[in-house]
């Protein structure tokens, strides 16, 4: 939640490398593989 990631909200895998890139909303974020290794995404269907 720091980084403004709230539950519910839409999750977009961009690229996964050389750093790992996702979007929420109109923002994106790049992190690091151990940032990445830490976060857990549950599917909704």
């Amino acid at each position: 939640m720091a980084m403004g990631v709230m539950p519910g909200l839409k999750v977009i895998m961009i690229q996964r490398f050389p750093s790992y890139v996702f979007k929420v909303g109109e923002t994106q974020f790049a992190i690091d593989k151990e940032m990445a290794e830490g976060i857990y995404v549950r599917l909704e269907r």
